[in-house]
């Protein structure tokens, strides 16, 4: 079963985060939400879906939160992730803009022995779009059974399709 904890900061959202946890992460959603108010960003909703009593199913769950986003733009992002402003503003313009544009960021990961580094193979921690690529690339593979690659598969199939990837300049961290 799959609820949605949906949290609309603003009356008419232009941008709809959505993400996928398991009831133990919940507190991440609020202090998503914490973050975001703390920001001024109000016109932004966050739709999680939470799995419960079955198998965490991450691109089910993302799949079924899209139908419940009331923005056209979508950003998908992983619980635990706080999106930097100048990304949420550059998202935001990029698909007003450019409708059919696959918006995709890379994160930040830090190690004692490299410091902080731009990590190119962390591609699901920030893929934004309107909810027509969406629909144009065919959501998320809900038979893929590598959960770790559903994110690089979902990036694959929009490039196969002729969808153009924006690299967005901001990056994540996780």
């Amino acid at each position: 079963m799959i609820e949605f904890d949906i949290r609309r900061l603003g009356a008419e959202p232009k941008l709809s985060i959505i993400t996928a946890i398991s009831p133990d992460f919940t507190r991440q959603i609020d202090a998503l939400q914490r973050y975001l108010i703390e920001w001024d960003y109000l016109e932004v909703e966050i739709v999680a879906g939470v799995v419960k009593d079955e198998p965490f199913i991450e691109q089910r769950a993302k799949n079924l939160a899209v139908e419940h986003a009331t923005a056209d733009t979508i950003a998908f992002t992983n619980s635990g992730v706080y999106p930097p402003p100048s990304l949420i503003e550059w998202t935001d313009l990029a698909v007003r803009e450019h409708p059919s544009v696959f918006v995709q960021a890379y994160r930040l990961d830090c190690c004692p022995d490299y410091g902080v580094f731009v990590n190119p193979y962390a591609v699901g921690d920030w893929q934004a779009m309107s909810k027509t690529t969406f629909g144009k690339i065919g959501g998320y593979d809900e038979e893929m059974i590598a959960a770790a690659w559903i994110d690089s598969d979902f990036l694959l199939r929009a490039y196969n399709s002729g969808i153009e990837i924006a690299i967005a300049p901001a990056r994540v961290f996780h």
